[in-house]
């Protein structure tokens, strides 16, 4: 991890001791603690799951829906411990500056997202047959509040450490440059928050055993994002390989490609084009450099 601007410190540090503040404040009292372990489990699996992308850019986990679930089950300091359970995940990568901030915007969204659902009349606890469907407007208020508040935590720091560390995820990244946080990505994100209601909702049924059940389709969703990821790596690799091997032909243009890729890269970030867009002019720009150098051949 690069060296931080002071107010990039400051802004960590401000995201840090606020929800470190609000944690501490309680009440712990009447907190079902078991609630808490196994959706914890559940943030460490997902965590130490999760799905890259684009290496040191782009990842994927599934740990909202058990925050989200913790929002129903033990409220807002509950979802809060819920979703510091991050700091324990086994994802190697993070530095540990990088580990604190995730750990703590995940405990702040949480934290926001109990607030809200309590504002709208959501009630903390084992939901039954008569908490539908007055649970679901709260419920998907909580959700909007938790994406909203993680992708906007997540682009100030993106913001103040522009072309360091990033990630389009939900937490910051360990290398390489930034992705930017899209609309798609946080529809992406409220979709997935619907799983937190189904684990609330089935707990009442199969009790612990309801985040074991819908782990199932999380990690088959991981799984299809995962292939996606390696078609993309593929093909990513094959373009690199066609332009190395035209470039072998010719010394004068040899890496010119890479050059005027990344070039094009750093100018359409600096003028804020949306991720989708860097990396296609990064894919675009290869290949037509490659198409310059076939004309001259």
């Amino acid at each position: 991890m690069g060296k931080l601007s002071r107010v990039a410190l400051l802004y960590i540090g401000a995201v840090v001791v606020l929800a470190a503040v609000l944690v501490a404040r309680g009440p712990f009292t009447g907190l079902s603690w078991k609630y808490v372990v196994f959706l914890g489990i559940l943030v460490i699996v997902s965590e130490s799951r999760a799905t890259q992308l684009r290496k040191g850019q782009l990842s994927w986990s599934s740990s909202s829906a058990a925050m989200l679930a913790s929002v129903i089950l033990v409220g807002p300091v509950g979802a809060a411990i819920v979703g510091a359970c991050t700091a324990l995940g086994l994802r190697r990568g993070p530095h540990i500056l990088q580990r604190v901030f995730n750990t703590s915007m995940y405990a702040l969204s949480a934290y926001l997202a109990g607030r809200a659902f309590l504002t709208l009349g959501g009630h903390v606890g084992l939901p039954d047959e008569n908490s539908f469907p007055a649970i679901i407007w709260p419920f998907a208020f909580a959700a909007l509040i938790h994406v909203a508040a993680n992708h906007g935590l997540l682009s100030g720091v993106l913001w103040l450490t522009r072309g360091r560390d990033r990630t389009s995820s939900g937490t910051l990244g360990s290398q390489g440059v930034g992705v930017g946080l899209t609309a798609r990505l946080l529809l992406s994100d409220l979709g997935y928050a619907a799983y937190g209601l189904l684990i609330a909702a089935l707990w009442s049924v199969v009790g612990p055993f309801a985040p074991l059940l819908v782990l199932i389709p999380l990690f088959v969703a991981r799984w299809a994002v995962a292939q996606f990821a390696e078609q993309q790596k593929a093909y990513e690799a094959t373009v690199g390989a066609l332009c190395q091997a035209v470039e072998t032909k010719d010394f004068y243009t040899r890496g010119h490609s890479d050059r005027v890729s990344r070039g094009s890269v750093m100018i359409a970030r600096e003028i804020g084009m949306r991720g989708e867009r860097v990396e296609a002019i990064d894919a675009g720009q290869a290949r037509l450099s490659d198409g310059r150098i076939i004309d001259r051949d």
